[in-house]
């Protein structure tokens, strides 16, 4: 985050996500192990990793120390019922008709496209500090 900002590890680790979600998308019977399972595995649990940190400083950062609980307890919350409500609509993907294949194809997909949506959401973020001071200092 130091190099990058958490605005950049945000849209970056999203970006990774969304792509191991899609190539897991692509599974079939034919798939192997590696090209079907671990390799997919690995990418999105590299880009989940990498997106918790930055999102929890983003959600707590320019909180007053006595607010500090209450957003970080705000931002579990949310996270926790987030889980809920997405593994709710997943499964009622994965379940409608259209056949096994086509199902969870659709859930991979739909979480690859929830996973591109963080990361352009991202982009709104203010930039880092540095940045901003950089900018108004070339604008004088």
């Amino acid at each position: 985050m130091e190099r990058t900002g958490a605005r950049g590890l945000i849209v970056l680790s999203a970006v990774l996500s969304a792509v191991g979600f899609l190539w897991q998308s692509s599974i079939s019977t034919d798939s192997g192990y590696l090209d079907g399972l671990l390799g997919p595995a690995i990418v999105m649990s590299a880009g989940m990793g990498l997106l918790i940190t930055p999102i929890t400083t983003t959600v707590t950062s320019g909180i007053r120390e006595q607010d500090a609980g209450a957003a970080s307890g705000l931002m579990n919350t949310t996270r926790q019922l987030g889980g809920v409500v997405g593994l709710s609509a997943l499964v009622t993907l994965a379940t409608a008709d259209g056949g096994p294949d086509l199902s969870y194809r659709a859930v991979f997909v739909a979480t690859a496209a929830v996973c591109a949506g963080v990361a352009v959401m991202a982009l709104a973020l203010p930039a880092p500090q540095e940045d901003r001071d950089e900018s108004v200092a070339m604008r004088r």
